[in-house]
């Protein structure tokens, strides 16, 4: 991850940084799902001191111009939920979450998830689900309002996505494309 999107590693940073809660811990609760961690780490329902209160400070990382809404929890990446981007989609997920997982070269949903809200088109977002690697299955749906252009387009999409059993270099993919209006 730090090497291939460094500007998630250093949101990652900035939220261990703001909420005094060690990179480490975390890495740890945006890798959760699979590595299993989640009921000995992270309640959502836990508040403490460090969770209610986030320092923040202005500095200048490289990064794309993501433009983006999306749902998030404490110290994790936006995006796990549901969110939007300003180019007419937006997204929602399921994940299936089992006792074992494949994490060797996946990213986690969650950096998935961030990485998915950022596509301009369907081809994009075809190349990242059939390529970037995932430990466990998940569903996506996805609804279009517009195309790029402004082009009025509406249409659904619900894609299943699971590891694959060729030495890990795809996910198995299945997709499914509504339109209306």
């Amino acid at each position: 991850m730090q090497n291939e999107y460094p500007w998630y590693y250093y949101e990652l940073k900035g939220l261990s940084d703001g909420s005094e809660v060690s990179l480490e811990q975390i890495l740890v609760l945006n890798y959760k799902n699979e590595l299993k961690a989640a009921n000995d780490i992270h309640d959502e329902e836990e508040q403490n001191e460090q969770r209610r209160r986030i320092n923040g400070k202005e500095e200048q990382r490289e990064s794309p111009n993501e433009q983006l809404i999306a749902f998030g929890y404490l110290e994790q990446l936006a995006g796990n939920g549901f969110g939007a981007n300003h180019h007419g989609f937006v997204f929602t997920y399921n994940g299936l979450y089992p006792k074992t997982s494949r994490i060797k070269n996946c990213l986690s949903r969650q950096l998935l998830n961030r990485l998915i809200l950022t596509v301009e088109n369907e081809q994009q977002l075809d190349q990242i689900l059939k390529t970037q690697l995932t430990a466990y299955g998940f569903n996506l749906n996805v609804v279009r309002f517009r195309c790029s252009d402004g082009t009025p387009q509406k249409y659904i999409l619900s894609y299943k996505i699971g590891p694959s059993n060729d030495n890990e270099k795809r996910n198995q993919y299945n997709h499914r494309i509504t339109y209306w209006g």
